[in-house]
């Protein structure tokens, strides 16, 4: 009965001490997206143009041949206009000349370049904290424990320790 209670004690005492390891965790993550467009453009502008051909249409001493070139000549006098484009063509029958006139608006070139950039930015950071709780048994706690406990106990130390026969007197 008596090495029993001693362990029971023992087990008491040892039983008590322990620690607690608690941890704690958090993981932050963090992604930005940074999208940003640049555009340029390039404007070419073109003057208008006028412009006039004139062709001599030769003259020949047969009086058929040259009614009937006048003739078919007066026939091409034409002339379009679309938007500020436009051209004219006329026969000059004195000068024996074609004239072809052209009008040719202004005109913009409009060049736009569009670069798109995209950054991405990842963060990554995870915190991990560890704390160990620890159970303190007071020393006094100690020495009652160990005043209660003497009598069950003396003979295992006793057992252990045989010069200790001589401090501890043997009371059965």
């Amino acid at each position: 009965m008596k090495l029993i209670a001693a362990i029971l004690i023992v087990l008491l005492m040892v039983g008590c001490i322990g620690s607690k390891k608690t941890t704690e965790s958090s993981v932050k993550r963090i992604e930005n997206v940074k999208a940003s467009k640049d555009s340029t453009s390039t404007i070419a502008t073109n003057k208008k143009i006028q412009d006039q051909v004139i062709i001599n249409v030769p003259k020949t001493d047969n009086k058929e041949v040259m009614d009937a070139v006048i003739a078919l000549m007066e026939r091409m006098n034409t002339s379009k206009i679309s938007g500020s484009n436009s051209y004219k063509s006329t026969f000059d029958k004195e000068a024996m000349q074609w004239i072809v006139e052209f009008a040719v608006g202004q005109t913009k070139d409009v060049k736009t370049e569009v670069i798109d950039e995209k950054e991405t930015e990842k963060t990554f950071e995870e915190n991990a904290n560890e704390y160990i709780k620890k159970t303190v048994i007071p020393w006094w706690l100690y020495v009652v424990a160990f005043i209660v406990a003497f009598p069950f106990i003396k003979s295992v130390i006793l057992l252990f320790f045989p010069a200790a026969k001589l401090i501890l007197p043997l009371r059965r």
